[in-house]
């Protein structure tokens, strides 16, 4: 009996200390089991790792649907007095962002609901008995998976912060108020934890699901940190932008990690059979439609449809009960529609001309104001069935699943590592390149726009230069340009090209933009509801014998881009909507996104500042 009281005593000692820590440390317990009986079973240590897919990528909704933006093709299109504003147009204060204590929180709930696993599991009586064992490593290298994609998100946005590896009940030192760990230390530590664990988790396919852990999955964020690691970032307190320490070395382990996947077969992009939709439309058809394709999705944040989802997607009007509301975001701009190859099957996938915030319900309606383009991936038209009727102001709720990983960039993050690390483009790293323009394509423009068009990026700067281009056209509104552009430190300079790229569209001086349209035909087909267009690349005659031929063929036609009459108007509508990437606004006082400064941390909320008793402070903030 002394035993027991003994044992009661301790436990509620520990629980005394765990509920007075931080509160980015506590987690709640799913269980009121100890954290030892937790993992006692397979059934009761699968519920514990489950825990962790609850929120653990996205812990608030407005960082997936802004804080993941920013960029040179991504806003979104709230006023930067709101939060999801401050978030996506790098405005946010220690006081105006308190989404930003809520994903500090979330993050670190999640690494301590992992560590009680990483802990655990090792010690369980699954572990060590040989009918288990498999699946308790399983749920081990599920767990330390999760916690790296935590510590991943948290540096990427906060820079260096306090790391902990021991559940907060099991740490040695009883540390509960750490400062913040280099990041290089923390990045080296998860890759090489990563490792450890690659042939814990089985492929997706042997899974027979891809919003669990993989080794695929485990791979590619393996890569995706190793990258992230390799190239660079706004260090804390020196306001450098400088590389990992080892960069070289964390280039050829993310080739690895990728090799490994590109030469498994386990994985292949998604094709289509139908001659009127390429592979890229199919896959996010697919998607919309609740249909799931593990050759392409290696890993997916899964919402429930009428319980959770994202506002993300084609803008439709607040009242179209047909297919449902939603906000448009991200948008982005007319040179990014402009970029795109005229012929590539992915431009009317990513920013189409048109959307649903029109007076008629479940209709299209081309668009003429610069700043309602949008990324269009998402589309409540391709949901099926759809969440019209009575389900029309629940649509941010569609539940679709979002990817975290697609094969695509696994292709494009391993073309660019095998011209890093060879200082040039290799045979490898043009297949993988091929691979993702062939799908974007019509076949027979294969020679001229896939063959031979990564055959002439001889050098290394031409090759990665055309690949920054390539992670535009293909991963656009999937939060992955912003890291991106940030490790490559590219993020103000494409911020500024963007802009400038406008500028000469609506001033109509540029040769790049001599066959932008001044008028674009259109037309709705009732029977497919969907817009039909002439001429999106080239000018038609303004002849009144050509204009009237094109009304009697029921073309419609509308002022666009390289109209003069609208130039004025139209950059300076672009220019509000360009605020908010981030231009600085001495009116209000928030500095925006500034290229000299490479702001794109965002700060510590002063709630968790006052929490830390003195350890933390905002030291990241230029």
């Amino acid at each position: 009996m002394k035993k027991y009281i003994k044992f009661s005593v301790v436990v509620l000692v520990l629980l005394s200390l765990f509920s007075s820590c931080d509160d980015f440390l506590v987690a709640d317990s799913p269980s009121v089991f100890t954290d030892k009986s937790a993992y006692a079973s397979v059934d009761l240590a699968t519920m514990r790792v489950q825990a962790l897919y609850a929120k653990e990528f996205y812990p608030a909704d407005a960082f997936l649907e802004c804080g993941i933006f920013g960029t040179d093709i991504e806003w979104v299109n709230f006023n930067v007095s709101t939060i999801k504003g401050a978030l996506t147009s790098y405005q946010a204060t220690s006081s105006n962002c308190s989404v930003l204590s809520t994903m500090w929180t979330g993050w670190y709930k999640s690494i301590q609901i992992a560590n009680q696993a990483i802990y655990n599991l090792p010690l369980s009586p699954i572990w060590k008995d040989s009918s288990t064992v498999a699946t308790a490593k399983k749920l081990y290298g599920e767990a330390v998976t999760i916690r790296a994609i935590s510590y991943y998100h948290l540096i990427t946005t906060f820079g260096d912060v306090p790391f902990y590896t021991l559940p907060s009940d099991a740490s040695n030192d009883k540390t509960f108020y750490k400062g913040k760990t280099n990041r290089d230390s923390i990045y080296e530590f998860l890759v090489e934890d990563l490792r450890k664990v690659v042939d814990y988790v089985p492929w997706s396919k042997d899974l027979g699901v891809n919003n669990r852990v993989s080794k695929g999955a485990v791979l590619g964020i393996r890569a995706r940190i190793a990258l992230q690691y390799a190239g660079f970032s706004l260090r804390n307190g020196t306001h450098l932008t400088q590389k990992g320490r080892y960069s070289a070395k964390y280039y050829q382990i993310a080739d690895s990690a990728l090799a490994t996947i590109v030469n498994s077969g386990k994985h292949a992009l998604v094709q289509s059979v139908d001659p009127k939709i390429g592979g890229f439309e199919k896959l996010f058809r697919d998607m919309n439609g609740y249909k799931n394709n593990m050759d392409e999705l290696i890993f997916v944040k899964s919402f429930g449809r009428g319980v959770s989802g994202t506002s993300l997607g084609m803008l439709s009007n607040n009242k179209d009960s047909y297919y449902g509301w939603c906000t448009g975001n991200p948008f982005t701009s007319p040179a990014y529609y402009y970029s795109f190859d005229s012929i590539d099957t992915r431009r009317n996938v990513a920013c189409p001309l048109y959307n649903y915030r029109t007076s008629v319900v479940g209709v299209q309606g081309m668009f003429n104001v610069p700043n309602w383009f949008g990324i269009a991936k998402f589309r409540r038209e391709w949901l099926t069935p759809t969440m019209g009727g009575d389900l029309y102001l629940l649509t941010s709720q569609t539940g679709v699943d979002f990817p975290i990983l697609r094969y695509s960039d696994i292709l494009l993050m391993y073309a660019e590592t095998q011209n890093e690390i060879n200082n040039g483009p290799t045979e490898a790293a043009k297949e993988a390149f091929k691979q993702v323009r062939r799908r974007a394509f019509p076949i027979t423009n294969w020679t001229d726009r896939v063959e031979d068009y990564v055959d002439l990026l001889g050098s290394k700067d031409a090759f990665f230069n055309a690949l920054v281009d390539e992670n535009a056209w293909e991963l656009a509104g999937e939060g992955i340009r912003k890291y991106d552009l940030i490790r490559w430190n590219l993020l103000g300079t494409k911020i500024q090209q963007m802009k400038d790229d406008n500028d000469k569209l609506f001033s109509g001086v540029d040769p790049k933009y001599i066959n932008v349209p001044d008028y674009i035909w259109y037309k709705y087909d009732t029977d497919s509801k969907t817009l039909l267009f002439l001429n999106t690349n080239y000018r038609t005659s303004q002849s009144k014998a050509n204009q009237d031929l094109l009304k009697a063929q029921g073309w419609i036609s509308q002022a666009w881009w390289g109209n003069a009459a609208k130039a004025v108007q139209n950059k300076a509508a672009f220019a509000s909507a360009g605020s908010l990437q981030g231009t600085p606004n001495p009116a209000t006082g928030l500095a925006g996104f500034d290229a000299t400064k490479n702001n794109y941390l965002y700060p510590i909320q002063n709630d968790v500042l006052d929490n830390s008793r003195g350890v933390l402070n905002n030291d990241q903030m230029p």
